[in-house]
């Protein structure tokens, strides 16, 4: 016979066990679920995806090592050919990172909702801006002096050495820029004629051979024997200057998993301060580092930003 007021503890252990089994399960599904394992998947537009992918993707797998606690299985590089196949992979969320300039990150911003995550200091300098440069004997003495000009861009795509001076003499100084099919084309005695001299060093020679009366390229560009040769210098001056931009930006789709954009982020600011970081960085098209977006940044972005309708309608076809 039991005795009265004795109770057998074989079913709160069986309570316990159910009670323990429960909270395993919510924590499994609600932790580790949200975070399945997949690759890092890191992007950018090319027109050379084999010398492109060399470049990216030691970084690549050093950042996705540093996930792996976050469900990172590894790295992988996509390249899109142009700006509307990268819009539609943020999209679709067939990327999660980007690297880009300052008026292709902004479509995506725009287009595909991402979000601006660091500004990266590519090839060594975290800023820069486009100079317009002439013969030193030349008249021209300020930009409204190029009506009824020649200037020579490096080419559509470029930033420095075309979006950013164009907007500038457009929106700017409201000036009115046509195409010439080439540097002997004439030009209006009222617009700016424009030729692509398709590349730095190409750039500088047509204003050095006065088949343009001015150029206009990167700051960079301008101090680089390789596109700027001593002997060639001597001759030109530079007669104004564009705002700065950020070098390059780093952006990730929108709906990226906070964990994930936070690690990303931490892992991108630090990545200087180690050797095995420095070497990454600077496969990377010699970056220096990466660093967060600060008032100033944003600042420049913002100017840049009221130039995007101008650069939008230059490219559409």
């Amino acid at each position: 016979m039991r005795e009265r007021g004795v109770v057998s503890s074989r079913p709160q252990l069986s309570s316990i066990k159910v009670v323990l089994t429960l909270l395993f399960i919510v924590y499994v599904v609600g932790v580790v679920w949200p975070l399945q394992a997949r690759p890092l998947v890191f992007a950018e537009i090319s027109d050379n995806p084999k010398r492109d992918y060399k470049k990216m993707a030691p970084l690549a797998a050093y950042v996705a090592h540093r996930m792996a606690d976050l469900g990172i299985t590894g790295s992988q590089v996509v390249m899109a050919k142009d700006l509307q196949q990268m819009v539609a992979y943020l999209r679709d969320g067939k990327v999660d990172w980007v690297t880009d300039t300052v008026f292709p990150a902004l479509v995506m911003q725009q287009q595909a909702g991402a979000e601006i995550l660091a500004r990266r200091w590519k090839k060594g300098v975290a800023g820069y801006h486009t100079v317009f440069f002439t013969r030193k004997e030349s008249p021209i003495r300020n930009l409204s002096d190029l009506v009824g000009h020649r200037i020579a861009f490096e080419e559509a795509s470029s930033t420095s050495a075309f979006l950013l001076p164009m907007a500038h003499l457009i929106q700017g100084h409201r000036m009115t820029l046509t195409p010439l099919k080439t540097f002997r084309s004439t030009v209006s005695k009222e617009k700016v004629g424009f030729f692509f001299a398709g590349g730095e060093i190409n750039l500088a020679m047509a204003v050095f051979r006065k088949q343009a009366a001015a150029g206009a390229f990167s700051n960079g560009d301008w101090e680089a024997a390789a596109s700027m040769p001593l002997a060639m210098k001597r001759n030109l001056r530079i007669f104004a200057r564009t705002q700065s931009l950020p070098r390059a930006l780093e952006l990730v789709r929108k709906g990226l998993d906070a964990k994930i954009r936070r690690r990303l982020l931490e892992v991108l600011l630090t990545a200087h301060d180690t050797p095995e970081g420095r070497k990454v960085l600077h496969a990377f098209s010699r970056t220096k580092r990466f660093d967060g977006i600060t008032d100033a940044i944003r600042q420049q972005i913002k100017q840049a930003r009221a130039f995007l309708p101008v650069v939008q309608k230059v490219q559409t076809p």
